[in-house]
This record gives C-alpha cells, structure tokens and sequence, in this order.
C-alpha cells in the first residue's frame, strides 16, 4: 500500500512538473538557487517594450467666421453686381477718414456708399469727377463689409456720364418718352415732395418726380396715387430740377 501511495504521489509530482515547465512559470528561488551574484545577472532576462502612450492631438477648433480672439465679427457678404447705378461723387470736408463718396440718386431715397477702383484709369476718373455735378452711371461690384463710407464700396469697372459729349446736363434739359410704365406712390408726410413714379419697364426699379403742367392730367395724377394701378406715361423728362432724385417726368398722356 505504502508503495502504490508513493507511485501516486510520484506521478502526481511529475504532472505538475510538467505543468510548469509547458507553462514557463519558474520560482525565482528555484532557478537562482545555488548561484552567484554574476552568474545570476547573467540570465537572459526578457526586455519589456516600453508601453506606448497614445495621446490624442490637439485640434485646435477651427474659428468660426464669427469668432477672432473672442471678438464676433461677420463675414463679408458676397458682392453685388452694380449696373447703372447713377448719381454723383462727392469730396468728403478735409481730415475726414475717406476722401470721397458716391451718392446714388436712382432710388427713392438717396444712399451714401465709398467708391474706389484697382484700375488707374478708373480711379483717375473718380477723381476728376468729385464735385463735378456730373450724374454719372456706375458698372462693377458692391461689396459690403470694408473699411468705407457705409460699410460698403463700389468698385466700377466702368463709369459713364449722363450725356454723350460727357459734359453736365444744364438745368431744364428734357428727352421725350414714350410708354415708359410703373406706378405712382405718395411720399411720406412731411416729405419734401408729394409724390413719384416708379418706373418698372426696365431691368430695376427707377424713381421720378412727376407733374404736369395739364390740370386735367394733374388731377389723374394724384387720383392714381398709391392706387397700385400700372400707368403708361408719354410727355418728357426734364433733368436737373427741384424734384425726387433731380428729375422729373412732366406727363403729357397717361394710359392704364
């Protein structure tokens, strides 16, 4: 019995044995016992990678259009497209921040806007037309958002003057015309005219002064005021006079 129990434990030893050897798993005590201190640093001994620390980047927030250092700006509007804007350029008094601006006179109510140009012979153009009284008609682009009269800057490409000889237009000069059609619209109480019409029988909207001298068409006049009735005027218009934008269409003939 005693022999059948040392066999047993025997091969119970040897299974284990045999585990830790599959399994590498050697007691330190066991492998460096009896060895010197040399022969001990001679063991192969397995080098650890050193572990890799993953950090992720720093992004740095793209900035939003309406964010610089914490101050909110806006993004510059896309340019419009100018074409026969007309008016006229004024010098701004000496010491002021710009030196001249374009004052456009085709709409109901006059507007300010800078007015410069990349081509020298435009820009000359602007200069030498400051202060003229010339009405001139602008081509090229509005940008918005730059450092001018308004926020905003015209930049021409082309300019032209109101008659051919581009000379300026003496007071009372007239043109005929010939169903030229809009609307008539009251101006605001207190307003220095009473009345306009608004021309929309061209590719934008254009205001006048209106009149006659005809009692009969007079009273037409004012009856179609703010009635929203398409008119179809024939008479003349005269430029350079006291009425909306510095003209006038004097009716001979209205149709609706």
């Amino acid at each position: 019995m005693i022999n059948i129990k040392y066999k047993i434990r025997f091969i119970w030893l040897i299974v284990v044995a045999i585990s830790i050897i599959a399994s590498g798993c050697f007691p330190q005590t066991a492998i460096t016992n009896g060895m010197t201190t040399d022969e001990t640093k001679s063991i192969i001994i397995e080098t650890v990678a050193p572990i890799e620390t993953v950090i992720p980047p720093n992004f740095t927030p793209t900035m939003s259009i309406e964010q610089n250092d914490g101050e909110i700006i806006s993004a510059p509007a896309d340019a419009v497209v100018v074409t026969d804007w007309w008016g006229v350029i004024i010098s701004n008094p000496s010491g002021a921040q710009f030196d001249d601006y374009f004052e456009r006179r085709d709409s109901a109510q006059i507007i300010d806007y800078g007015i410069d140009s990349a081509d020298p012979a435009i820009s000359a153009q602007i200069k030498e037309l400051r202060d003229s009284g010339k009405t001139i008609h602008l081509y090229g682009l509005l940008v918005n958002n730059v450092l001018d009269v308004n926020g905003s800057q015209i930049q021409p490409d082309r300019i032209e003057v109101s008659d051919a000889a581009g000379g300026w237009i003496p007071p009372g000069t007239s043109e005929p015309i010939s169903d030229w059609w809009g609307v008539i619209r009251s101006t605001p109480c207190g307003a220095q005219f009473d009345d306009y019409f608004e021309r929309q029988d061209l590719g934008q909207i254009i205001y006048l002064g209106i009149d006659s001298t005809d009692p009969t068409i007079k009273a037409q006049i004012e009856a179609l005021r703010d009635s929203g009735t398409i008119v179809h005027l024939y008479g003349s218009l005269i430029s350079n006079i006291t009425d909306l934008n510095g003209s006038q269409v004097q009716v001979e003939k209205i149709e609706y």
